[in-house]
Formats: structure tokens, C-alpha cells, sequence
């Protein structure tokens, strides 16, 4: 049996975008233990509203199905979220995560399609944000991953990554005409990847307690048919804390490094960690990132309350990361539980960072 249920409108200031940039998607939650279990299938359905000058008016709809191969079984997860803009741009994004019986094996996946518009800053912390350059690129590919399980809470996976970018609009001058910025023309990335990953948390949806770390390497190049060389290896490691009932506390520290020479829309962004700052706002070859959650839930009801702070540093070097680079945001979130057999929370967050205030509306919590 399936349940559908429609969300209030909300009003966004933009898009949560790991697959508007390429990028692929952070590791997926569902290898972890799962202490929950509801065996419904369960359907999300999610309509948005937002404005940007960038997209004028957009209207988008994120339906997504959470369901159980087996009884037992780790939760997956199907989503098709579309969007739609009165300036006749686009995006479609298919997302998954399977987890077959036993928990031995899992696949998960990501493909899109946009026409969308965007903004570059500049590379490095110190980019301006009085020298900006806006395009519109059309972008198409895909991400697909496998994981298996070898112990309780050991795994290994392999996966491949193909993102091809076009450009239909941008300056008529500037660091785009003059190709002073690796990644101003069209071009492809293509990449294998491998991961190993430790999870012991004990609840895949909302952590009360556990660790998840994660290593995962990309090996881009154009021996598989992409256009830039580089290789990207991320850290994310993570510690879920039950204080008092119902206080939780989580923390994440978040590291990407580049050897090579990517193009910009390749390099890691401080906005797909620390809530708060737009997400092309500060990027280059490598990334250091913090970020603290507490949670009570719930507070009254159904609802709960978040509140979140973090730091974020780019640079083209590690070794000449100095305090100026690190970027703070802060803010607070509501949240609704949504589905309580899997303990599943939609949330509001409105995070504040040193030039913007960005609003997030999902399904799930940030990390």
C-alpha cells in the first residue's frame, strides 16, 4: 500500500544542487544500519515554489518513494524531482538507492538533465562577489555506484561518473571570452571511482548515535573520455551523540582534495557542506569543512527545532590554508516528522553565512 501525501508550497531561494553542478552525490545513507522498521511503501510528494533574478518565477514538483525490497530490509529510496522556470529553463533528476536483502549489497544512482542558469565568482576565498560573471550551460550525465558489505559495518564500492557540459549564454567579455578560466568552454568528465566506507550508526535516517567515515577517489582523465586529467579524493567523517532525551547532537568534518588541473565547475564548493552560502560562492582544488548540529525532537507535537553552525575553507593548497579562508554560517531549522515508522523528518533550515541567507527545504536531515 502506498501513501501519498502533498507538502505545503514553500517558498526557496534556489535549488539544492549536487546534480546541478555534476557533482556526484554525497555518500549515500543507506548503508548504514537501520533500527527502524516499517515495512509501507511511502510516498513523498514534495511541490516548490521559488524566485531568483537569475530564473525569474520556478515551479517544481519532488515526489519520492521510500520503500523495503524485503522484510527487514534497509530502507531505498526513488525520487524524481522537476523543475520548471518562467525563463524556459529546466531540470529533471533522477535519484536512487537500492538496498537488496540481507544488506549485503547496494546500488545507488543519479541521472539529470538541466538547462540552468548560474553564477561564477572567481576561484579561491578571497573571489569577489562585485566580479561576477552569469551563464546559463546545459548539463546531462550520470552517477552510478555500487557498495557491498564484507562485515557488520565495513564496506567497499566501485563507481563511474560521466557530466558533459554545453554553454548557451554568457558574457560577451571578460574571463570567459578571454579563456583565462579552466572550464569557460564546453567539455566532459568521465571517472571511476572507489570508496570504502565504515558505518555503525544506528539509525540510517536520523542518527542518535554512531560514526560514519567514508574515503572515496575519483580517477578522472581522458583515457575514459573526458576532457580534464585530475584526481579527487574526499574525506567525510561523522559522530552522532543522544544527549538527553530528546537532544541529539551531530558533527562532521568534510576534507576534498584535487591533484590535477579541473575545470571550475569540477572543483569542491563550500555551499554543498555549510549551509548558508550560495553554492558557487567559494570554490577552488581543495576543501576543509566543520559543521555542528543539535537537535530536540520533538519539541511540541510533531515538531522539532535545529540548530546548526559551520566553518569552510578553499584554497589551491592546504598547506597555505590561513584563519581568513574559513567562511562561518549559522542557523536554525524546523522540523516536522513526516513519517514516523521510519522517523523521517521534512526540514526548513534557513542558514545565514557572511553575504546571504539561504532557505533549504528537504526531506531528511544534512547530514
Amino acid at each position: 500500500m502506498i501513501r501519498s501525501t502533498i507538502l505545503i508550497i514553500s517558498l526557496l531561494s534556489g535549488i539544492p544542487g549536487v546534480a546541478m553542478s555534476g557533482e556526484p552525490p554525497k555518500p549515500d545513507s543507506a548503508l548504514a544500519a537501520d533500527t527502524l522498521h516499517n515495512e509501507k511503501n511511502e510516498l513523498i510528494v514534495l511541490p516548490v515554489v521559488f524566485y531568483s533574478p537569475e530564473t525569474g518565477l520556478a515551479v517544481g514538483v519532488y515526489p519520492a518513494l521510500l520503500f523495503r525490497v524485503a522484510p527487514g530490509c534497509r530502507p531505498s529510496s526513488i525520487s524524481l524531482p522537476v523543475y520548471y522556470t518562467t525563463k524556459k529553463q529546466f531540470a529533471v533528476n533522477l535519484e536512487f538507492g537500492i538496498t537488496l536483502p540481507e544488506n549485503r549489497h547496494n546500488f545507488s544512482g543519479n541521472i539529470y538533465f538541466e538547462k540552468w542558469p548560474n553564477v561564477f565568482y572567481g576561484i579561491g576565498s578571497d573571489a569577489s562577489a562585485d566580479n561576477t560573471d552569469d551563464y546559463t550551460s546545459r548539463n546531462a550525465g550520470f552517477f552510478l555506484g555500487y557498495k557491498r558489505r564484507f562485515f557488520k559495518s565495513f564496506y567497499l564500492g566501485i563507481d563511474c561518473l560521466l557530466f558533459n557540459r554545453e554553454y548557451l549564454e554568457y558574457p560577451d567579455s571578460g574571463r570567459f571570452i578571454t579563456g583565462d578560466i579552466r572550464g569557460s568552454e564546453a567539455g566532459r568528465l568521465t571517472a571511476p571511482g572507489i570508496s570504502i566506507v565504515w558505518d555503525d550508526r544506528d539509525n540510517i535516517i536520523y542518527p542518535g548515535k554512531g560514526y560514519y567515515a567514508a574515503l572515496s577517489v575519483g580517477f578522472y582523465g581522458d583515457n575514459f573520455g573526458g576532457d580534464y586529467a585530475f584526481e579527487k579524493y574526499a574525506i567525510d567523517l561523522r559522530k552522532y551523540l543522544t544527549l538527553r532525551s530528546p537532544e541529539a547532537l551531530s558533527a562532521q568534518a568534510a576534507a576534498v582534495f584535487i591533484d590535477g588541473d579541473p575545470p571550475f565547475w569540477g572543483m569542491p564548493r563550500i555551499g554543498d557542506y555549510i549551509r548558508g552560502h550560495k553554492p558557487m560562492r567559494f570554490i577552488d582544488r581543495n576543501l576543509l569543512a566543520f559543521q555542528l548540529e543539535y537537535r530536540i525532537h520533538p519539541i511540541w507535537k510533531r515538531f522539532g527545532l535545529a540548530l546548526f553552525a559551520g566553518t569552510g575553507a578553499v584554497g589551491d593548497k592546504i598547506s597555505t590554508f590561513a584563519p581568513d579562508y574559513f567562511k562561518f554560517a549559522a542557523g536554525f531549522g524546523i522540523r516536522y516528522l513526516f513519517l514516523a515508522g521510519e522517523n523521517l523528518n521534512i526540514r526548513l533550515d534557513f542558514g545565514i553565512g557572511g553575504e546571504s541567507t539561504e532557505i533549504y527545504l528537504e526531506a531528511g536531515e544534512a547530514f
